[in-house]
């Protein structure tokens, strides 16, 4: 969708946004995605999940059934094509939502179950 004009519309992306800010306010929901801190600032509880480049091309590699090269290659075009396109969008990159959650969590050598550990810790016993 990227590719294509209407895809880059701030137009169609406000129908997205809406539709995840309705959807939100619906209450007991988890929003995977990019935008959500910003879009849903009054969420009960956010969560910013990261991971250094390597290890998220690995990552996209196994899932994908790419190569570790042309994963990497894939998520540094994806990144710029982001940065680049949210900017002329929202005015922001993305990345500026880590500050707004309420943890941060650094998945590079963790498992999914440990990542699931960190966030249940945090939410539920700090």
């Amino acid at each position: 969708m990227w590719e294509t004009d209407f895809g880059k519309s701030k137009e169609f992306h406000n129908v997205l946004d809406e539709l995840q800010v309705q959807i939100a306010k619906k209450g007991s929901i988890i929003i995977d995605a990019k935008l959500a801190i910003h879009m849903n600032p009054n969420a009960d509880f956010k969560i910013w999940l990261k991971a250094d480049l390597d290890t998220r091309a690995k990552r996209v590699a196994q899932r994908d059934y790419l190569s570790v090269e042309e994963a990497h290659q894939l998520l540094v075009q994806r990144l710029e094509r982001h940065k680049t396109e949210w900017k002329k969008i929202y005015g922001f990159e993305s990345t500026y939502q880590e500050g707004k959650a309420d943890i941060s969590i650094d998945t590079t050598s963790l498992t999914p179950e440990q990542v699931v550990e960190k966030v249940l810790e945090h939410h539920f016993f700090e």
